[in-house]
Parts: structure tokens; sequence; C-alpha cells
């Protein structure tokens, strides 16, 4: 059973965790009555069991490079006729035998393992099923290097497979060494706590792997919780099945189970990166009936009572954690789907007429009767006019808008409205605001040349230029902006930013992205800001911040998320900074700086970050870098993989 919410629309798929199966038809058949949609099963059935921890199995020698090959001349596992291929894909997801333990320090067991490792995904991918979930590691991150070796190995040979580790959210066990090789190798040491963090043990291993996409974490939810900080460092990983045990539910006043409100919470926040959920552990009787049930319906029930998507959440949801190139309006002009996109956003027009009309309000006192002169520079297909318009009906006050656009087919439509009632004080003007001369000036100069990062859609460049068509005194709206930055944990947006190629060009450019699987490691801190007008003498956008970030929980730095805060006029402000953020605005999404080299922060640490806002005659570019604790190259030096073009 496929749970659906009733409005929005999304699914949960819930599965069941076996463990002993004397035949898979049956468990899928349980799994199916308890209301789950898929089973977590044994790839090679116990029976067939391998390896006698009494005795070093047969082997013999493959080649002279080649570790020895186990002699088998019974079946690897139950017949893949047991079911159909249709429900082997389904309604399967293979667990790896459990005594397979390619990180064993005893080298019979060791050897064995890798040996059966290799079997049972080529079996696994034969099969066609849609992942093998890896047993946890036995001990703590340093001992992990041949299990890491195995998994890498396998992701390549079997490249339509996904490996699921299977790790708790709490301590991993020190290592227990079997009785029957413990004769030769005695003196096995336990692993140090700070060894068996799981996520320590799981960064290891999948950048021993190269962060594979193909390789994600089965994640175990225990009945104690870490604190709140260290659980969302999971948010930021690929976790493809949440498993939850039985024992972690708790009953209430009148029987039923439940979680407790922190599994809740957690829970509640991967539904919305939806991954799977697996029940494990023994079902027991408790009200509501027998078997797993209860506990599934109880998901179930969490699942549906997740709020509905906000407008802005069902416009977001399709570009979660999709790269895009950030817009240069300057040396492209936008089509008319962009534009319609932009102008539906319920909160940006609404703050600009209200600063207008405040504006208006402010110019007018003592000088009643006086035509204002509004100019909108970059009007698009005039959304900003329309807001002025409003704003001075709502005022009283007399107006005189002037329309400038460079975007000659956005001119057609702004030609047409001035057919509309209301437009009759409109004048259309085509041409570059920078360039444009005019003997009237405005009073107010109203613009939306904002971008993700504040200033990298070139608004400074933009209104600097059209000074000249603001009088002395006049008012810029906005009138000042400032650019964050945040450093961000998302192995999904690295491996998205690397699937586009290996060169180091994809490294160095900057994307806009809906950030999802990703999480910030420290608070945004200011990096850039303007002012306007600005009446400099002299005028450089050029700028070069150092930002130092305090890192509570250890984790990987990706890279930076980039955010704004503009100050409209006289406090109203509009805001993608997650601190300030106006909420249902949905007209920017946040900006992504990668880092090629991941950096590896200790809680407590520091991270030092650099970033430059380079000019020249014909671009602008960002350039930045890490220093403490490591050092990373610079990226993007000359602009040479991504800037911004000033156009002609």
């Amino acid at each position: 059973m496929v749970v659906t919410h009733p409005q929005t629309g999304h699914q949960l798929n819930i599965g069941l965790d076996v463990i002993a199966v004397p035949r898979l038809r049956a468990s899928l058949e349980l799994a199916e009555v308890s209301g789950c949609d898929f089973v977590l099963a044994p790839l090679a059935h116990p029976r067939y069991e391998r390896m006698s921890v009494h005795a070093s199995p047969p082997a013999v020698p493959a080649s002279p490079d080649l570790p020895p090959r186990i002699i088998r001349t019974d079946p690897l596992t139950r017949s893949d006729l047991e079911l159909s291929s249709g429900e082997w894909m389904a309604g399967v997801v293979a667990k790896l035998s459990p005594w397979i333990r390619p990180d064993s320090p005893h080298t019979a067991l060791r050897t064995a393992s890798e040996a059966a490792f290799a079997e049972e995904v080529s079996f696994a991918a034969h099969m066609s099923l849609r992942a093998l979930v890896i047993p946890p590691p036995n001990g703590g991150r340093s001992g992990v290097a041949n299990l890491a070796r195995c998994l890498s190995a396998a992701l390549l040979a079997a490249p339509t497979l996904q490996l699921w580790l299977r790790l708790p959210v709490v301590d991993l066990p020190g290592r227990v060494p079997l009785s029957s090789f413990a004769a030769d190798e005695t003196s096995v040491e336990l692993p140090s706590e700070d060894e068996t963090d799981p996520w320590e043990v799981w960064n290891v291993i999948r950048t021993m792997c190269g962060e594979h996409p193909n390789l994600g974490v089965a994640l175990e939810l225990t009945p104690d919780l870490p604190l709140r900080p260290l659980l969302e460092r999971w948010i930021a990983e690929p976790v493809r099945v949440v498993l939850l045990s039985t024992s972690s539910y708790v009953t209430n006043k009148v029987g039923y189970p439940v979680l407790s409100r922190k599994h809740q919470d957690f829970i509640k926040t991967m539904f919305k990166m939806r991954p799977f959920f697996a029940l494990t552990g023994r079902a027991h009787k408790v009200k509501g009936g027998d078997g797993y049930r209860p506990f599934v319906q109880y998901l179930a029930h969490l699942f549906g009572k997740m709020p509905d998507s906000s407008e802005a959440e069902t416009y977001e949801a399709p570009y979660y954690d999709y790269l895009q190139a950030p817009l240069q309006p300057l040396a492209d002009n936008l089509g008319s789907q962009m534009y319609e996109t932009f102008e539906k956003d319920p909160v940006k027009y609404s703050a600009y007429e209200q600063a207008v009309r405040m504006c208006l309000v402010d110019m007018q006192t003592g000088k009643e009767g006086k035509e204002i002169v509004i100019m909108v520079v970059g009007a698009g297909r005039g959304p900003l006019v329309k807001r002025c318009l409003d704003a001075a009906e709502s005022t009283g006050i007399s107006v005189k808008v002037y329309a400038v656009e460079k975007n000659p087919n956005a001119i057609v439509t702004l030609r047409n409205m001035q057919r509309e009632p209301g437009w009759e004080n409109v004048t259309v003007v085509p041409g570059d605001m920078r360039t444009l001369k005019s003997e009237v000036k405005a009073d107010i100069l109203v613009s939306e040349l904002l971008g993700s990062f504040g200033d990298n859609e070139l608004s400074p460049e933009c209104l600097d230029g059209a000074n000249s068509l603001l009088r002395e005194g006049g008012v810029s709206i906005p009138c000042s902006y400032t650019s964050f930055l945040a450093p961000l944990s998302s192995t999904k947006l690295h491996n998205e930013v690397k699937a586009y190629g290996d060169s180091m060009k994809e490294m160095e450019t900057s994307y806009v992205v809906k950030i999802h699987r990703g999480k910030l490691v420290a608070a945004p801190q200011p990096v850039f800001t303007f002012t306007h007008p600005n009446r400099a003498v002299v005028i450089d956008n050029s700028r070069y911040t150092k930002l130092e970030f305090c890192v509570s929980e250890t984790n990987i730095v990706h890279g930076f998320a980039g955010f704004f805060e503009t100050d409209l006029y006289k406090g109203i402000k509009l805001s993608i900074n997650p601190e300030t953020f106006s909420d249902r605005m949905f007209s920017w999404f946040p900006i992504f700086f990668p880092i090629a080299s991941p950096v590896y922060v200790k809680g407590g640490q520091t991270l030092t970050a650099h970033m430059w806002r380079c000019v020249s005659p014909s671009k602008v570019w960002y350039e930045w870098c890490v220093t403490d604790p490591s050092v990373t190259v610079i990226h993007n030096p000359n602009g040479r993989s991504h800037a911004m073009s000033k156009g002609s």
C-alpha cells in the first residue's frame, strides 16, 4: 500500500524488514496484510549460508593476481523463479548476508567476505533489484577502508544497483571478535567513542567511494535519538530509507502505539525528503490489531497530518536541488514565460507598491499639486508600472510614469498596455538605462534588477549607469541591498555539479537552486552592500571580504549558499536570507557556490572563507576560497569559468 497525501498527492512508501523468511512470497503477503508495499529481505536465504564461523571455507587461487575463490556446488540462494521479475523489482529490497564482514580484522573472514560480497552484488544486479542494503560497519571510521573498497568496486561493477549502507543514528558498536578466530588474533582494539559516530563513519566511506550517487544511507532510528543538530546532519545526506523499529513506539493513554515528540519531529522532516520508510523488529500486540498494521497506520496518520503545500512550495517543488544558470538580463533578453513566472509572486510587488506609496506621500508633503515623475527602469512587461499607478491612485497624487526597457519584445507588450485605462500618463521608452539620455529627470527611480546574491544580475552597474536619469535628491527604490553567505553541506548538490562534467569549470560556476537536501552549517553572514543612488566621484563596484564561520557540529562543507536582503524604502524590506525571509515569496532561489574539494570541519572549529567581486570593462565575476581549517584553491580566477557579461 502506497500512502498518498490527500491534498498534496505526495506518496509515502512503507516497507517491512523481515529477518527469517521461509518463503519470500509469504513475506510479501505479510507486508501486504500489514499495509506495506515492499520488504527488506536477505538476498541469500539463511539456509544457503556459505561461511562457517568454525572453519575456513575451502578455496583455490583464481590466478596469481587474484584472491582465493570459494568453491561452490550448491545454489547461492533461492531461485529467481520464486517471484516474477516485476515482483522482484517493485516488492523486494535485498539485504546483504549479515555474516559478510569485509572490514573484519580476521584474515580468513575478510577474504571470504570479499568474495561473497562481489557474488551477492552480482546476483542483485542480475535480478534488477532497486537496492542492496549493506549491514552496519563493525567498528570505527579508521577500520572501514576495506569495506569502502568493496563498495567502490561494486558501484563500478553494477552501475544500475543502489547500495544503501545501514547506519544507526547513535554510536556504532565496537568490534566484537569472533571466538573461533580469537585464538590466532587475540589483540583486537575496540574503537574510541569519537570513532564510532555513525555520521563520521559514513563520511569516511562516502569520501573513499568518491561520493558516488548510487551510494546511499539506510538510516536506522533508535528508541533514544541524539540531539536535534546531530540528527539534522542527515538531511544533507542521501538517506534512501528510514528504518523505524517497533521498539521505538510507546503506548498512549488509550493503548495505541505512538512515537515520541522527538521522533515525530524528525520523521516529519524526513517526509519532506521523500525517502522510503520501513518497519523493523517484532510486531507485539497493541491496541488496533495484531501484527505490524497498527504501526504502519500510525506512520500513515503522521504523513496525512502534514500541512498542505503553500503556493510557494507548490511552485518550488519541481525545482528542488535543480541547478540553473543565473539570469544575465544585460546580456540576454528574458522570454515571456520567465516574465510571467516572476509576475505571479504574491509578496514582491505588494512590497514595491507599499514602498512607492510611502515615497510618494513623503515627496508630496508641502508640494501639493506637483506632478511626481517615476521612472521604472527595466520595466519588463509592466508589473512595476502597474504597482506605481496603483500607489498613486491610492494616495491621490498625480504622477507621470516612464517605462524604460531594452528588450524589444517586452516593448511590444508595454505599448499594447498603453491603450488600457489608467495608462494615460505612461510613456514607454525603448533603450538601455545606462546609455539613455533624457532631459526629464525622475523623482523616483524604481527597478527590480536584483538576483539571488543581490548584485549578481549587475544591479549596481545598471543603476549607477542610470544616475543621470535621477534628479539630485531623488530616491532609488530599492535604496540598498546586501548579499549574505553561509557554508552549506549538501552531497546532493555537489553530485549534481559533478554530473555536469569532470572539468574544473563546473566547480567554478555559481548556480541558482532551491536547496532541499542541504543544511547550513553556520548562520549566514553579510558579504557585499550596495547603496543607491551612488553619487561617488569614482564608482568602484569591486569588493572583497573575509568571513569567519563558527561551525557547531562536525560536518562536510560542499560549498556556500548565497542570499540577499534589500531595503526598498525606509524599512520596507524583501529578503531570501533564511533568518529574515519574506514569507510566501518565491521570486528568488538561493545561489550556490561549489567547492571543488569539500572541506571537513570539526565541531567548534572556525571556517574561514574569502569572497571577491571582480570587475572589468566587459564583465563581472566572483572568486572564492577557504583558508581554514584547510586550504582550497581560489575558484574562478579572472572569471575563467563563469562571469556576468555587461552586454554591449
